[in-house]
């Protein structure tokens, strides 16, 4: 026979959870109250410590846990049953608190944290509503938005008073008629140095500190010269100059032009127009600078044939005039 048989304890009410409460919010109610509770630590009380290891035995095994629910629920029948004031009621008051169990994580001291709550019967009709909270701290402030269900609690929590780098839980209750739901709220306090020094290392390594690094456009160039914007236009100038080469059908230029269309496309959807370089495979970037090289060394050896053109004709005029001047010298 268990020992909950013989003397009937609540494991639910000793480690602040709810019968609905899953796995994990039941592992860290224990864990918090170890902390609290643990000879080892300076509010040590082996009775209070032993009773909250032998509620967790029981909750956290699936099996214990289903023979220990069907007496506890025989219990909250018989409890509901005849709540204060209500002996002949046939439909007892359900009270509800929504969410069962809020981990805050870290707060700065000082700091000013506001929680809300949803407070909602799901029975029959009750005529004691009541709020309540444990431990009475100073730190904590409740208030409700109404008097009559259902209304939002507003939890207000400031860590002006508190001791940095230690853990706190607060059990707040909705009480009708006798009937307790409960729900647990948890944070672990932080001094704001700490805090700092945190994210200053966590800046340090995730490489977002002071460290100079490289603006989006160096880091969205393929080639080191000439610039983005020359890089970007050679990257577009590759379609008119692919369809240009696609037209010598008769050059085996048509191969090159099928090419630098094909590579064009890949390299520069894949990139967004050297907008995302630095994000995108190394295909794609090998993709989008072969048709910029491609593109921009056609410009050059088109350049360089007209400018050779140019020189020739400029050459080829002046060569005439002197021709002309010097007939005409002779003459005279």
């Amino acid at each position: 026979m268990e020992q909950y048989e013989i003397n009937w304890k609540n494991y639910y009410k000793i480690l602040g959870v709810s019968p609905d409460a899953e796995a994990e919010v039941v592992n860290a109610a224990y864990k918090a109250l170890c902390k609290k509770y643990h000879p080892d630590m300076g509010a040590a009380d082996a009775q209070r410590m032993k009773e909250i290891n032998e509620a967790y035995e029981h909750l956290s095994n699936s099996q214990k846990k289903a023979v220990y629910d069907q007496y506890y629920h025989q219990k909250q029948t018989r409890t509901k049953a005849t709540p204060p004031h209500k002996s002949s009621c046939v439909n007892p008051p359900e009270p509800s608190i929504n969410p069962p169990y809020v981990n805050v994580g870290s707060l700065k001291i000082p700091e000013k944290r506001m929680l809300v709550f949803s407070a909602r019967n799901l029975g029959g009709p009750a005529t004691d509503v009541a709020v309540e909270y444990s431990p009475d701290v100073s730190w904590l402030n409740i208030s409700t938005s109404a008097t009559t269900l259902p209304f939002r609690i507003t939890v207000e929590v400031d860590t002006s008073s508190l001791t940095p780098h230690h853990l706190y839980q607060v059990q707040i209750s909705l009480i009708l008629d006798g009937v307790v739901a409960t729900a647990v709220l948890q944070f672990e306090t932080i001094s704001v140095s700490a805090q700092q020094q945190a994210t200053n290392t966590k800046a340090s390594t995730s490489g977002t500190g002071t460290a100079p690094t490289k603006s989006p456009v160096q880091l969205n160039k393929v080639f080191p010269w000439p610039g983005w914007g020359w890089q970007r236009a050679a990257l577009f100038a590759g379609f008119p100059v692919g369809l240009y080469l696609l037209a010598q059908l008769d050059s085996p230029l048509v191969w090159i032009g099928i090419a630098l269309l094909a590579l064009t496309c890949y390299g520069g959807f894949a990139t967004r127009w050297l907008r995302n370089t630095s994000q995108a495979s190394p295909v794609a970037k090998g993709a989008a600078g072969t048709s910029i090289a491609l593109t921009m060394g056609g410009s050059l050896v088109a350049a360089a044939m007209a400018a050779l053109f140019v020189a020739l004709f400029i050459a080829a005029i002046v060569l005439v005039f002197i021709i002309i001047f010097g007939a005409l010298s002779s003459k005279g």
